[in-house]
């Protein structure tokens, strides 16, 4: 028996170490250009590298001394010949090599003259990069490239359209547009809404300087301080006239032991008006409906959002994490709670988050179980990838004062919120698609969003984690 089952190991350990020989083409690196030909002075640059293949490491310049690699890790192209034709005038450019640098370019406002200028950071590193030495772009001509590499030859040919002067552009400078930003919630009041105009014809953010009438924020927008805003609860009727408030924090709080709601709206300075008002009799209930109407300028705007139910949250967990070398250590907020089935459910969760994030999460229950256990929503967006919302970890694994807001969400809200965040991920470039405006729940072409949303909300006072580096919060201290 004892043979045997010495036998039986022998096999699965040998059945285990056979080798596989995976016949990786590591030679079909293929060539990548970028160029442009403008109507500027050149000279115009074309850059040639090579496709990474094999999985072939960021580093592995310091391993090659034929090339000299560019921060981004691409290996360029130093043997190539180039040339590009202005297929109009027949005239053909061989372009030269260039070291890495930069390429100026300064149009003289008084006698309109233009000047360019290649500044070569270092003349030894050759990056891929061509320059032409006589070519001049001119709209309206066609223009085909050549690039002749290790005996293969690559072509592409591209119009240059005209394009109108921009001073002939006639931009409407006098549309500014209302954008309303608001929110009503089953907490106790009261509820702001800001009123601000949309900038027009590139205003300059240190306008309100000369600008009497309004005081503005640090954010640079512009403030409307003569409108009239009513909000109703369209279940019960009731109207709710809105007054205007000075620049402040609305405060929120819930003591853990007799479960009372504390709120209050701290006037930084009561001379300046940032655009808000805010209810004075309104309570927030959900499973009604709100509607908001502003009047300004002789237009009425209305928007209209139900307040879904939030469902509880039974506990919050803290995972206690290690950041990576050189950043803070950090605690990952986990939320357990029932997720109501046979039904469509959106939420939005809010954390203290710091500066540098926007410390908003969406979520939506298309695949969720029954019971969320143990789910990451706070990590929240920044245009920094490595920055989250999540709180830092002191040294002894405790953390600092913190908050999460669990909100419930309309379909409409859910992607207004989506194309907010999306906003972050799209910068106008090549491969994505221009920023633009996200959808509205306003008529009459007025801007941003009113929202109504059911709210839990959890304060965390500084807590030690335990020896597993948890800490739990169940639901005594969680608000409804």
């Amino acid at each position: 028996m004892r043979n045997l089952i010495i036998a039986i190991i022998f096999i699965v350990a040998y059945s285990c170490t056979k080798d596989y020989d995976l016949q990786l083409k590591s030679n079909l690196s293929k060539l990548v250009v970028e160029g442009t030909v403008t109507n500027q002075n050149g000279p115009y640059l074309i850059r040639l590298t090579k496709s990474k293949t094999n999985f072939d490491p960021f580093y592995d310049s310091i391993y090659d001394t034929t090339y000299s690699y560019n921060y981004d890790g691409a290996k360029p192209v130093i043997d190539a010949k180039v040339y590009i034709t202005d297929i109009n005038t027949s005239f053909t450019d061989t372009l030269i090599k260039c070291p890495i640098g930069k390429l100026w370019y300064y149009k003289d406002p008084n006698t309109n003259k233009e000047y360019s200028h290649y500044y070569a950071a270092d003349t030894s590193i050759l990056m891929g990069y061509y320059k032409t030495t006589k070519l001049k772009g001119m709209a309206g001509h066609t223009y085909s490239l050549t690039v002749e590499w290790q005996n293969n030859e690559y072509h592409a040919v591209s119009y240059m359209a005209p394009v109108p002067p921009l001073d002939s552009v006639q931009l409407k400078s006098n549309l500014s547009k209302l954008v309303v930003e608001g929110t009503v919630t089953n907490q106790n009041g009261p509820y702001l809404i800001r009123l601000t105009k949309s900038k027009t014809n590139f205003d300059p953010f240190y306008d309100s300087i000369y600008d009497t009438t309004y005081s503005y924020n640090y954010d640079g927008a512009k403030p409307v301080i003569d409108a009239k805003v009513y909000i109703t609860d369209i279940n019960t009727s009731f109207t709710d006239t809105l007054i205007k408030c000075p620049i402040g924090k609305l405060w929120y709080y819930k003591d853990p032991n007799t479960n009372k709601e504390y709120s209050h709206y701290y006037a930084a300075d009561t001379s300046i008006l940032m655009g808000y008002y805010k209810t004075t009799k309104l309570k927030g209930m959900a499973g009604h409906t709100y509607s908001l109407t502003v009047e300004w300028q002789n237009n009425e705007y209305h928007a209209v959002s139900y307040m879904a139910p939030v469902p509880p949250l039974d506990s919050v967990q803290f995972k206690f994490t290690f950041g990576a070398f050189g950043k803070f250590d950090y605690n990952i907020p986990l939320i357990y709670f029932k997720e109501p089935q046979n039904e469509r459910n959106y939420y939005l969760f809010i954390t203290q988050g710091n500066s540098s994030v926007w410390p908003y999460s969406i979520l939506s229950d298309e695949y969720l179980k029954d019971y969320v256990n143990g789910l990451d929503v706070c990590k929240g967006i920044s245009p920094d990838y490595w920055m989250t919302a999540y709180p830092h970890s002191n040294r002894d694994g405790s953390m600092d004062d913190y908050f999460i807001e669990m909100h419930s969400l309309t379909k409409e809200a859910y992607d207004y919120y989506k194309a907010l965040i999306q906003q972050f991920k799209t910068d106008g470039g090549g491969y994505s698609p221009s920023p633009s405006s996200p959808p509205t729940n306003l008529d009459n072409g007025a801007l941003g969003y009113f929202r109504a949303s059911a709210v839990n909300r959890v304060d965390f006072k500084e807590e030690v984690p335990n020896q597993d580096g948890k800490i739990t919060y169940f639901p005594s201290v969680i608000g409804n």
